[in-house]
């Protein structure tokens, strides 16, 4: 069965002495044939026959992809997805290795590529010939597989270190199929490797992965309707290890201490706000922990990673900093939304002299990008967001005036444009990410389902607008103003547009 010959292969590799990661990509290398043939969506284009075990001859791309998305190394999608490769190279180097072959290894061979040409048996581990003089002329080719012996002066180099691996783990699969051998403890369960791909998962959070890049996750023709509707929702830019981590990191962040005996107008967060719902004090909002040291290294992949990419590449290449992170919580039970509100962000200069800083010049809609990350999923009941699409192009259309949005989509008449503004609900899956600008109208209702809602927010500004150390400069103003009393300016309030019950902290 699967997992027999799953502990076999991963045994074989421990034996030959590979490391924990190879052990793992032995013990998954086969875990495409568990796989439901899909009827549409990714891999669909791959289903060229009804029959099944054409589908499944697919297994190797399947299986390693299926690993990317759950978050393992992309070292282990790669040895997985080189295993069937290895077995079409091996066909082409190795003398009578095809005729040792089983029926059906044969028969999907065809369906996985057939036999490698000697251009793809060279590509696949990387290979080139280089000249060489050696005594007599007698030259040793080196396949892998076996050693052949020329009069020549040229010999084949092996660039690929993986390609080694890829060969050895297709040997593993082979001698991995003997009905009744015995496994040795500790590792003689599948569940016994939990702790080994838990690592794994782990050591790889916010690595680069083949499907997650910025270029892949926003395609051209994405970019160009963001620019036209004034935002973006993107779905699958994050692992299921890294939607896991999210919502841990969301916890932690909530946990987390406000610097001790220093005022909140002097120090650099995390800053907490609260609200009132059936009398109990519960967050509303957690800001400026991004600077933090956390077990999972969000906080900096908040400052440098895939999010930032994904941002750059929306705004035509340019260069963004974080500005500003928070964290949203919803509580069920009436947690309060935002009224419909502009959030328009500041470039800020500092007095030299004073180290005093003041607000300069409004940031365009395109130099200011709000991301909303769902930790949780956002559906109408919880309060997902409601946005105006294309009013970004508006400028801003000033607090007060911006009409009320419903649940569903209605049109409203806006005051100062005299325009249709259309609201739209948008309901984000956990784990996705919201994208917008500066200006983009937008709010949200409460939360009134029986489940608690939470929405971490990195802001990124053009970093030619607001200089390298915009983060650092906007917490002080932020010290020098709104917190400069606690949270007296607002009222307790997140912000002024914040709808729930607000509980002041005393000064």
């Amino acid at each position: 069965g699967f997992v027999a010959h799953a502990l076999q292969t991963a045994q074989n590799a421990r034996e030959a002495g590979y490391e924990e990661e190879v052990q793992v990509a032995a013990l998954l290398h086969d875990v495409g044939w568990l796989l439901p043939k899909p009827s549409h969506g990714q891999h669909s284009d791959q289903l060229t026959s009804a029959d099944s075990k054409v589908w499944l001859a697919k297994h190797d791309k399947v299986g390693a992809d299926f690993l990317r998305q759950l978050g393992f190394s992309e070292r282990i999608a790669k040895l997985i997805e080189g295993h069937v490769q290895a077995k079409r190279y091996l066909c082409h180097s190795e003398k009578g290795y095809y005729n040792k072959l089983s029926a059906g290894s044969k028969f999907t061979l065809k369906h996985q590529g057939g036999v490698m040409t000697e251009k793809e048996a060279a590509e696949f581990a990387m290979c080139y010939y280089e000249e060489a003089s050696l005594n007599n002329d007698i030259m040793y080719v080196h396949t892998f597989a076996e050693m052949h012996m020329y009069k020549s002066l040229l010999v084949w180099i092996c660039r690929d270190p993986e390609a080694k691996t890829m060969l050895a783990m297709r040997k593993w699969d082979e001698s991995a199929k003997v009905v009744g051998r015995k496994i040795p403890p500790p590792l003689d369960t599948f569940a016994s490797y939990a702790t080994m791909m838990a690592q794994n998962l782990r050591s790889s959070l916010w690595s680069d992965r083949e499907g997650f890049s910025a270029e892949e996750l926003v395609s051209d023709e994405q970019r160009q309707r963001f620019s036209e509707q004034g935002y973006i929702v993107l779905n699958n830019w994050l692992t299921e290890a890294e939607r896991n981590a999210f919502s841990e990191y969301a916890s932690f962040v909530t946990h987390l201490a406000e610097p001790p005996q220093q005022p909140r107008s002097k120090a650099s967060g995390p800053f907490h706000t609260y609200e009132s719902i059936d009398g109990k004090e519960l967050l509303s909002r957690t800001e400026g922990f991004a600077h933090m040291e956390d077990p999972w290294n969000l906080g900096k992949c908040l400052m440098s990673g895939r999010l930032k990419q994904i941002v750059e590449r929306l705004r035509g290449g340019r260069d963004v900093v974080l500005y500003k992170d928070k964290i949203n919580y919803k509580f069920k039970g009436g947690s309060g939304g935002y009224r419909p509100h502009q959030d328009l962000y500041y470039s800020l200069k500092e007095d030299t002299s004073s180290g005093k800083l003041e607000q300069v010049r409004m940031l365009e809609d395109w130099e200011a990008s709000v991301c909303m990350i769902a930790v949780d999923e956002m559906t109408v009941s919880n309060g997902c967001p409601h946005l105006a699409p294309k009013m970004h192009t508006k400028g801003w259309l000033q607090y007060d005036d911006l009409p009320s949005a419903p649940l569903k989509n209605v049109h409203v008449e806006d005051k100062k444009t005299k325009e249709s503004m259309e609201w739209k609900c948008v309901e984000i899956p956990r784990g996705g990410v919201l994208i917008y600008g500066n200006m983009m109208p937008h709010m949200s209702k409460a939360n009134n389902s029986n489940k608690n809602r939470r929405a971490l927010f990195p802001i990124y500004c053009d970093k030619e607008a607001v200089g390298e150390n915009a983060r650092e400069k906007y917490y002080r103003w932020e010290a020098q103003n709104r917190r400069k009393n606690n949270s007296a300016l607002c009222k307790g309030k997140a912000n002024r547009f914040f709808t729930g019950k607000a509980i002041q902290i005393p000064s």
